[in-house]
């Protein structure tokens, strides 16, 4: 069983026979995401109705985190006003990166490190746009929970994030590795609410007809009578 049909692709290419693969993917559980309350977040760190952007997951390399980061400078330009929330389990590549970079002073940049569970729906209820320029993913289930909030995303070009993200429909896809063209599309978010709101929208219909756990669990167990029948 496979996250995307990009792995499934890859390991056919490998040799496996393709009857045996299976892409299912993962499901989330929508319960913990209902309700949030976005203007809680917003006032407990200070903010009103500046854009928001938010990269959520381990601060590790290869999530894109430098190439965001570079893109900031070229956002404000544009959007002076926009705040950059940085969430997730830190790590010491992060904590390098980001303690000797020229933007880490900037009152217009938040790193939460570690920040409790019970906060991601207020989190995710309060940002504009999910981001996550990364070029290591097998699936996203951070595109989930952003979606589940009906927020549009942000990803880069890679397999597994193109199998998930249907680009101009429910989020943008990137080239990996551009800050300029992340600026770009971050831009183009954030003078656009009907299409922030659309591309969200789009995200959540997605996420109930196909990652809701129920459906995904009831995936996998007709594979698995599937499988005990022949």
């Amino acid at each position: 069983m496979t996250n995307t049909q990009a792995e499934k692709d890859f390991l056919i290419h490998q040799g496996i026979e393709g009857k045996k693969i299976h892409a299912l993917g993962q499901g989330i559980d929508l319960s913990p995401l209902e309700g949030g309350n976005g203007r809680r977040f917003r006032a407990a760190h200070g903010l009103t109705d500046e854009p928001l952007l938010l990269f959520l997951g381990r601060k590790v390399e290869n999530k894109g985190i430098d190439i965001l980061l570079e893109a900031m400078s070229a956002v404000w330009k544009e959007a002076p006003r926009t705040v950059l929330v940085l969430a997730g389990q830190a790590s010491p590549y992060f904590q390098h990166l980001f303690q000797g970079h020229p933007l880490s002073p900037d009152p217009r940049i938040l790193s939460l490190d570690d920040f409790p569970e019970e906060e991601k729906a207020d989190l995710l209820a309060a940002c504009d746009i999910l981001i996550l320029p990364s070029q290591a993913e097998s699936f996203g289930v951070v595109f989930l929970e952003a979606w589940a909030k009906g927020k549009p995303v942000i990803g880069a070009r890679i397999p597994a994030v193109e199998d998930m993200i249907d680009h101009g429909k429910d989020g943008l896809l990137i080239p990996y590795g551009d800050p300029l063209a992340l600026a770009a599309a971050i831009q183009k978010l954030i003078n656009d609410p009907g299409l922030r709101q659309a591309l969200g929208q789009q995200g959540r219909l997605k996420v109930d007809q196909r990652f809701e756990i129920g459906k995904v669990a009831d995936r996998m167990e007709a594979l698995f009578l599937s499988l005990i029948r022949s």
